[in-house]
């Protein structure tokens, strides 16, 4: 057969699958109506597995979706592949410059050869332990490999490193990036700090060696693995981890991992379950980026039916058949990671609420709000709240992660309900979002003590960073609302009576410095937090140290009796505070209620916007910040 033949043919098949596009919309509703519709979804889902084994996904719309059902055409299409081996979405001719080609997602040009990158790489005693870093950290991020097969893989490379895949040696590399950030931000080693960087500039090498954006096996993990290295030598989302996080996302929609892997029974069970781990953490990174950027998800706008992950161990994984997954209640690192992303999907569609562009909606923030709580009441009981104090014996990965899970549920009431501030007649929803906010600062500041040098969680430090956008947006929601109060009455004493948090967040201020980020606008947001209760909000006629210091004690009587509670309680960082509080008033009137000019009040400008956030504080557009 021709050529123009095959392209007539295919012409055709063209014409009668844009006449099925047509039909969409009845199509849709017979699904949703038709007791088959798992049998008409397998039917217009296709998983195919290429020839280099990586899994595509082929929808519908496109002519290649029923490719398989004549056979003169796919035969046709099977030769010409053998014959030239060129990849059907090649362009002919190819074209030829003189300069190198660069990549504008990665930032490198092609110049390294495998035989460079393996050359580059770290003695075998520096990866291994790198890798042991990793593997042994703990975050969610890691179930995504199979330890018992890296472990094969890594023996098979190390005897035979030439013969490795680039696809496979970015995978490595990466893993091994974030073995090096970790150990230089666990230790303050300058030495480990450069050579992740480094790592970081051979995984994008390796990446473009492995021509990384075809499908095939280890990239979508590996470019995971990349954005985590960035997040941690950030600690904070940027634009590039924003753009990686989108082009991860379109490579799991060619992959078809938002397809469950059950509508092709030739992928296994480990990669199905592999690929289930996959989708949840690129789910998970994508409503991490809107959080802190303040932008809309990608992936909510993709028809989605992937199944979550199921309670496995790495050893479960190995057998086959698989077994029965375990319970909720068995404590897992899966166990964890499924409680977690239970959550951060119902966070998801807070965050997806608060970008509408009409009145919120009472009725649907009720329900999202019960949602929250639902999940929460729901998770097993080795995950549920517990103060420090009640878990003693329990490990440190256990203690950090029910207070992760608490966070998550409290940063979004907080998100929820934060566009309600300014609105009359919505006090309930206003003290939930307050609550939420002062409940979250509490938590945090009891962690932070913990985790201060020679104490008990000093060794969970590195990851707490990720934290300080919680108290940056809880903190200053208590601002916005102290803020109003102010204006309203400008001449009244704070009302520490009204539970704000105060003496905890300038605490919490201090204890964060001493932590320090990486992230400047995170950093800045965190000192105009403490230059605003320092200069403003601790100040007012007639109300001295003796006052301050009762209302203290009224609040917190069993902190002032000596009783080692995890309730936050004043310490001697509220001697700034007190300072202040003994300074002479003129005139019956504080001068330090007087805003400096970053924080003149005009309704019509919004506080920079730090968290992404709208509402939260309304300030002077010619923000001087520290």
């Amino acid at each position: 057969m021709s050529t123009e033949a095959m392209r007539k043919k295919v012409d055709r098949l063209e014409t009668f699958v844009n006449r099925l596009r047509t039909s969409d919309e009845e199509s849709s509703n017979a699904l949703n109506r038709g007791p088959a519709k798992e049998d008409l979804v397998q039917a217009t889902v296709q998983l195919r597995i290429t020839d280099t084994g990586a899994v595509q996904f082929v929808g519908p719309s496109h002519w290649e979706s029923i490719i398989d059902d004549i056979a003169e055409v796919k035969a046709y299409f099977s030769e010409q592949y053998t014959d030239d081996h060129a990849p059907l979405d090649a362009i002919w001719p190819p074209s030829h410059s003189s300069l190198p080609r660069a990549d504008i997602i990665l930032g490198v040009a092609q110049t390294y050869t495998l035989h460079d990158l393996l050359t580059l790489l770290p003695p075998r005693t520096i990866i291994d332990r790198l890798i042991m870093l990793w593997f042994h950290s703990g975050d969610p991020l890691r179930l995504i490999q199979h330890a018992p097969t890296f472990q094969l893989e890594y023996d098979t490379f190390w005897s035979q490193p030439d013969a490795v895949s680039p696809a496979w040696l970015a995978l490595l590399i990466a893993t091994a990036s974030i073995g090096a950030e970790l150990n230089s931000q666990s230790t303050g080693d300058f030495s480990m700090s450069s050579m992740a960087e480094d790592l970081r500039r051979l995984t994008a090498h390796a990446l473009l060696l492995a021509n990384y954006v075809k499908p095939q096996a280890h990239i979508i993990e590996c470019l995971l693995l990349h954005i985590k290295s960035l997040l941690l030598k950030s600690n904070d989302a940027t634009s590039e981890t924003y753009l990686l996080v989108g082009c991860v996302t379109r490579m799991c929609s060619q992959g078809g991992y938002h397809r469950d892997p059950r509508h092709n029974p030739n992928i296994g069970p480990l990669q199905a379950e592999l690929r289930r781990r996959v989708w949840q953490s690129v789910r998970y990174y994508d409503i991490k980026m809107c959080y802190q950027l303040g932008l809309v998800s990608v992936i909510n706008l993709l028809d989605q039916d992937t199944l979550d992950p199921a309670n496995y161990t790495d050893a479960d994984l190995m057998e086959n058949p698989l077994p029965p997954p375990r319970p909720l209640t068995d404590t897992t690192p899966m166990s964890y990671s499924l409680a977690y992303h239970k959550l951060s999907h119902i966070f998801g569609d807070v965050i997806s609420s608060t970008h509408a562009t009409t009145t919120p909606d009472a009725t649907k923030t009720e329900r999202l709000y019960n949602h929250l709580q639902q999940a929460r009441a729901e998770l097993p009981t080795q995950l549920k709240m517990r103060t420090l104090s009640q878990s003693i014996l329990d490990s440190t990965d256990l203690r950090v992660g029910r207070y992760g899970l608490e966070f998550l549920h409290l940063r979004a009431v907080c998100v929820l309900y934060q566009r309600f501030l300014s609105r009359q007649g919505t006090e309930h929803e206003q003290q939930r979002c307050i609550k939420a906010a002062v409940d979250l600062i509490r938590h945090q500041l009891v962690l932070l003590r913990a985790a201060q040098p020679g104490n008990d969680l000093e060794i969970s430090r590195t990851f707490l960073v990720a934290y300080l956008h919680d108290f940056n947006l809880a903190a200053m929601l208590l601002c916005s609302r102290l803020q109003r109060s102010h204006v309203s009455t400008p001449t009244a004493p704070l009302d520490l009576g009204q539970d704000y948090a105060v003496p905890e967040m300038l605490e919490l201020c201090d204890l964060w410095e001493t932590v320090g980020t990486r992230s400047v606008k995170a950093g800045r947001a965190l000192r105009a937090i403490q230059r605003f209760l320092q200069q403003n909000l601790l100040i007012a006629p007639g109300f001295g140290r003796d006052q301050f210091d009762m209302t203290v004690q009224a609040q917190y009587p069993m902190a002032q009796a000596g009783v080692d509670i995890d309730v936050a309680r004043p310490t001697n960082n509220t001697k700034k505070v007190t300072e202040h509080l003994d300074q002479p008033h003129v005139d019956g009137v504080a001068e330090a209620w007087s805003l400096p000019p970053c924080f003149e009040t005009d309704d019509s400008m919004l506080f920079q916007d730090f968290l992404g956030l709208e509402n939260i504080i309304h300030l002077g557009e010619s923000a001087s910040w520290p």
